[in-house]
């Protein structure tokens, strides 16, 4: 029965792909809302990018069925771990 506390957030996840690995990355803020009724972690986020374009971005990179999410800005340390990985990295707030 996890709800993000509100604050800076950062959403990231990295997936197999056929040509190796990419990964999202995501500068976030968490917001306060209502416990919704059921078992799972849940979070409500707010973006810089309009919801319906950063949707657009996102699916258009490709995202798996579920991303991990923390508090606090750890968007350049992800950064930095994929580019000594050699990952693929997206960017979007």
């Amino acid at each position: 029965e996890l709800i993000m506390k509100p604050g800076d957030a950062t959403i990231g996840h990295i997936m197999e792909v056929p040509s190796g690995y990419r990964m999202i990355v995501s500068k976030t803020k968490s917001i306060e809302f209502p416990k919704l009724n059921f078992d799972e972690l849940h979070a409500l986020v707010q973006t810089k990018t309009p919801i319906c374009e950063f949707l657009e971005q996102v699916l258009d990179f490709g995202v798996s069925h579920h991303c991990i999410m923390t508090l606090g800005d750890c968007a350049e340390k992800l950064k930095a771990a994929a580019e000594l990985l050699g990952v693929q990295v997206f960017s979007i707030e």
